[in-house]
């Protein structure tokens, strides 16, 4: 993954990089340059070059918001290409730069595209802003509708709406907000929640919060829930993207579920340092994750990665594990590096405990639905509709 820019052209109040909520702000204009993106692009397809020829690598374009770094973009996936013929890409974008143009650069690449898009204008233009204050969603669903207009087939098949959920109390409007376009019926839609880990201790939310943490989490997901049990049963996947998107991440937790071996198991669970993905910054530094500054610089591209940086930091995530071995969710527990990182880029046992919290009060949410969907239908996971 690479941070092509840091900058954004947006002020969305819930982004951990840009907005105003976190106590660990990112403000800067820095971008990547051409000579540290082709030094990156030449690691890691060095690294992988054991890899065999039929499995493909990915390249991400990341910010900040990539857009402000077309040119740069598109240098990048001629040059990958140019060494690995099978190379794949993929950009993740706020889509307000979305045009004709950068659509066909992306399509001569069968690159991916994940557009952020919270639902209806109103919910939309609550949460992702332009500095000024203004609302985007009328530019952005307009650049949506246009590339789809010019090649339905490559963006229903190619990409996919990232949709950040402020409030469960929403999820029906969004679901009717979507049904009235056949585009967005088509794409895959993924949802992410806020995270509310590291906000500003003494700061008052700006919005409703209804998510899991909350009594009321649950009563405004029934007819969502109803409709995607229903799915089961009928065998009837079609526009159902928004309901698999709220649930099947949690559910898959369970059906993939694996045995507890080892005092290491936790790292079964975890992404890998170093092993999945690697996360180049704007300086050539490598982290192991995009989801945020707190994680430590694991090396950078002119030297590689600190094995023994990577060691310790395995080491420190043991040492928050004492309680985890008694917990009744320890064989559902997804966990991530993100989740025990303090802004100074510190283990925090306190952040720990807190995501810990969430998990178990979110999970059973899920049990209930398996079990609901399992006793009607033992082998109902066996056919994943999405």
């Amino acid at each position: 993954m690479l941070e092509v820019a840091q900058d954004c052209n947006f002020k969305c109040v819930y982004c951990p990089r840009c907005g105003n909520l976190y106590s660990n702000q990112r403000n800067s204009n820095k971008k990547l340059s051409n000579k540290l993106a082709f030094l990156s692009i030449d690691y890691f397809l060095n690294e992988i070059r054991h890899i065999k020829s039929n499995i493909s690598p990915r390249i991400s374009f990341y910010g900040g918001e990539p857009l402000l770094q077309k040119g740069l973009i598109q240098d990048c996936m001629s040059y990958a290409r140019r060494i690995r013929p099978n190379v794949q890409f993929s950009i993740q974008t706020n889509g307000y730069f979305l045009d004709e143009t950068f659509l066909n650069c992306v399509k001569k690449y069968n690159a991916s595209l994940g557009v952020s898009l919270d639902g209806s204008k109103r919910i939309h233009d609550q949460y992702r802003t332009l500095p000024s204050g203004s609302g985007t969603f009328d530019r952005v669903f307009s650049n949506i509708l246009k590339i789809s207009e010019m090649d339905f087939d490559y963006v229903s098949k190619n990409v996919s709406i990232l949709l950040t959920l402020t409030s469960t109390k929403n999820v029906d409007e969004i679901k009717e907000f979507i049904d009235k376009y056949p585009i967005l019926r088509k794409v895959r839609i993924e949802t992410n929640f806020v995270n509310y880990i590291g906000f500003k201790n003494k700061i008052k939310r700006p919005f409703e919060v209804i998510l899991y943490n909350d009594p009321k989490y649950a009563d405004y997901l029934i007819s969502a829930r109803n409709r995607y049990i229903n799915m089961y049963k009928s065998k009837k996947w079609k526009n159902l993207n928004l309901e698999h998107s709220l649930f099947y991440k949690d559910l898959s937790i369970i059906i993939n579920r694996k045995p507890i071996k080892g005092p290491n198991f936790h790292f079964e669970r975890l992404c890998p340092p170093g092993k999945w993905r690697l996360f180049v910054d704007v300086d050539g530094n490598i982290r192991i994750c995009e989801k945020t500054d707190n994680l430590p610089i694991v090396g950078n591209i002119k030297n590689g990665i600190d094995w023994d940086l990577i060691k310790k930091m395995e080491e420190d995530f043991l040492a928050t594990c004492s309680s985890c071995y008694s917990c009744w969710a320890i064989g559902l527990c997804k966990i991530c590096w993100n989740h025990i990182y303090d802004k100074h880029g510190k283990v925090n046992q306190l952040i720990k405990d807190r995501y810990c919290n969430i998990v178990k009060t979110k999970m059973p949410y899920a049990l209930e639905l398996f079990v609901e969907i399992t006793d009607n239908n033992p082998k109902a996971f066996e056919i994943i509709p999405i």
